[in-house]
C-alpha cells in the first residue's frame, strides 16, 4: 500500500489547474522530487517535496536549489457517495537567491522572488455515470503567506473558485457534450 517515487518527475492533480506538468505549454513543468503515495481501496494520500526544474535548452536542466514545493493530496471516493472528493495542502517556500538560479541566457533562468505561500484546498467530482448524462466538478483553494517584491515584503491572500457541469449525449456518434 506504500510506494515512493524519487527523481525528475511530473507531479500532475484533479484537473491540473494548481499541480501539472501543463501540456498545452510549450515547456512541460517537472520536478526533482521525492513522492510518498500510500494507497487502500478506500483513498489515497501523496506527500512530496521537490524543487522546480529549470529549462535551459543549450545545457543539461537542473533544478533551482532555492525554490521549494511540497504538499499532502489526498483523495476518495467513498467519503460522499457519487464522488470523489479530495484535499490538498501546498506549500512553495522560495529563498533569496532564487531569482538568480542557473545560466541568465536559459529561457527560464531564474526563479520566482522569495516567498512563503501556501494553499488549501478541497476538489469534488462526480464520479462517471452516477447522476445519468449529468456530471459535476467543483474546486475551492484559499492561500496566505508572505513574498517580496522590490524589497518590501508583502502579505498574499488569495482565494479560487471553480464551478462546472455538464451533460453528455451518449446515444449520438460523437458522444456530444454541453
Amino acid at each position: 500500500p506504500v510506494t515512493l517515487k524519487v527523481g525528475r518527475q511530473e507531479l500532475s492533480y484533479g484537473d491540473e489547474r494548481l499541480i501539472g506538468a501543463f501540456d498545452w505549454n510549450n515547456l512541460g513543468r517537472v520536478f526533482d522530487a521525492a513522492k510518498l503515495r500510500f494507497e487502500n481501496e478506500t483513498l489515497w494520500v501523496d506527500a512530496f517535496a521537490g524543487r522546480v526544474v529549470l529549462v535551459d535548452a543549450n545545457n543539461f536542466n537542473v533544478a533551482n536549489d532555492y525554490d521549494w514545493f511540497s504538499g499532502v493530496y489526498a483523495s476518495t471516493k467513498t467519503l460522499c457517495p457519487k464522488q470523489e472528493t479530495q484535499l490538498y495542502f501546498l506549500a512553495r517556500n522560495t529563498a533569496t537567491g532564487s531569482s538568480t538560479a542557473n545560466a541568465p541566457a536559459a529561457p527560464q533562468a531564474g526563479g520566482p522572488p522569495a516567498r512563503d505561500i501556501y494553499t488549501i484546498g478541497l476538489r469534488v467530482k462526480s464520479l462517471p455515470g452516477a447522476f445519468g448524462n449529468w456530471d459535476y466538478d467543483a474546486e475551492l483553494a484559499g492561500q496566505f503567506g508572505r513574498f517580496v517584491s522590490a524589497g518590501s515584503s508583502l502579505d498574499q491572500e488569495a482565494f479560487a473558485a471553480h464551478l462546472a457541469g455538464g451533460y453528455t449525449w451518449k446515444d449520438t456518434i460523437w458522444s456530444t457534450r454541453l
